[in-house]
């Protein structure tokens, strides 16, 4: 995994946090509400797991905020992946 991509996981396991806890809702609770196992959620909240979509969604919805306030902006894109500019 490269460097930004940890930097990705950081960022999303933060929101996921930072969301969590504006909501005064428990890493347990959360869990229960998305059917993740406890020790799961805070790997993805610590950026240590880079779960499946399927997970992030469950997550989003139990949090009942849209996936994609959860996701940070930054492309990950290689160049060479990207659209070249015409």
């Amino acid at each position: 995994m490269s460097d930004d991509e940890q930097a990705y996981l950081v960022d999303l396991g933060l929101r996921i946090r930072d969301t969590r806890q504006k909501q005064k809702l428990g890493l347990d609770g959360l869990a229960e509400l998305a059917e993740v196992h406890r020790t799961h959620l805070w790997k993805i909240e610590k950026g240590l797991l880079n779960t499946g979509l399927l997970t992030y969604v469950r997550i989003a919805e139990a949090l009942d905020v849209p996936l994609a306030m959860l996701l940070p902006a930054t492309r990950l894109l290689k160049p060479s992946l990207q659209k070249k500019e015409e």
